[in-house]
């Protein structure tokens, strides 16, 4: 019961579900830091980019598209790792 469960629950970040991922992944204090500035820093990006009065609301996954296409332009260029941009499980 509990693996049908856990074989349903996805990760927004990683795409795996629950059951895929190893129990001792986790991040820590200063990786998720680095996370929330990224995602928050794109989201101000399209704030500021925007040339409407419309408010934007937070869109994880539009982020996450742009956040994707800033990591590999980053390592494309050797700027930096992908885990070092972005921290997070690997896939």
């Amino acid at each position: 019961m509990i693996e049908n469960y856990l074989n349903k629950i996805i990760c927004a970040d990683c795409l795996q579900t629950m059951k895929e991922m190893p129990s001792n992944m986790e991040l820590t204090k200063k990786q998720i830091e680095r996370q929330d500035f990224v995602d928050n820093m794109i989201f101000d990006l399209l704030k500021t980019l925007n040339p409407t009065n419309k408010q934007l609301d937070w869109d994880i996954e539009m982020i996450a598209v742009i956040r994707d296409m800033i990591s590999d332009y980053f390592v494309d260029i050797e700027i930096c790792k992908e885990q070092e941009f972005y921290p997070s499980f690997d896939k």
